[in-house]
């Protein structure tokens, strides 16, 4: 993750280009790949949350939210903005895509494209909190969730007023339900990666790694 986060910094500070970026990122992914799980001291688990618990949390206000939007093919981003009827802060939904067949590529691009998004936004120094909730079909590779992760992980740190989300869904969901999902989330936002399926709410929890 640390390695992923230092990729997006110098991309930011202009170190590298958006192609080197990619190709970092590629040999970073191959390179944990290889290492397998036994060089690991905690690995990524899906935790169940039950909806009593994000029912009850209390709100946070943001003065401006962006949603991006990757493989949700039942939902456009005007449509999203609609259902989300959000007329009372700044908010803008935008729609990235990807020809490429292999999903992990994809990723990468959908990456990159939410990182140029957000520097545009940090630049402007807006006032207030500020929230981004990359949505994207769920895929049972979970090393993919972790340059999203890192992403936003990375802006958070650069400004304090950044909030970042990944949402993970079905990728049949419509604009309505997602508006819905999307709303819930904005009160859970310290869970960075949450996905939901037929199995019900579920956040990204790091357990220990067993020896041997």
């Amino acid at each position: 993750m640390k390695k992923l986060e230092q990729i997006y910094r110098d991309l930011a500070a202009g170190k590298l280009t958006r192609e080197q970026a990619i190709e970092k990122i590629k040999a970073h992914k191959a390179a944990s790949r290889s290492q397998g799980k036994g060089a690991l001291l905690a690995q990524p688990v899906w935790k169940s949350v039950a909806d009593d618990d994000v029912a009850t949390a209390n709100p946070i206000h943001f003065s401006h939210c962006h949603f991006i939007l990757c493989e949700v093919p039942n939902v456009q981003a005007g449509q999203l903005d609609t259902a989300l009827n959000t007329t009372d802060i700044q908010s803008k939904s935008l729609q990235l895509s990807s020809s490429h067949p292999s999903v992990s590529k994809r990723y990468r691009e959908y990456a990159l494209g939410a990182f140029e998004l957000i520097q545009k936004i940090l630049k402007t120094k807006p006032d207030g909190k500020v929230l981004v909730q990359i949505v994207v079909a769920a895929s049972e590779e979970q090393t993919l969730y972790a340059g999203l992760g890192a992403l936003l992980k990375t802006a958070s740190l650069e400004n304090p007023n950044f909030v970042g989300q990944v949402i993970l869904t079905p990728p049949d969901i419509d604009s309505n339900q997602l508006a819905q999902l999307l709303k819930v989330n904005q009160s859970r936002t310290h869970e960075t990666i949450v996905k939901y399926s037929d199995e019900g709410r579920k956040i990204i929890h790091w357990q220990p790694v067993p020896d041997g």
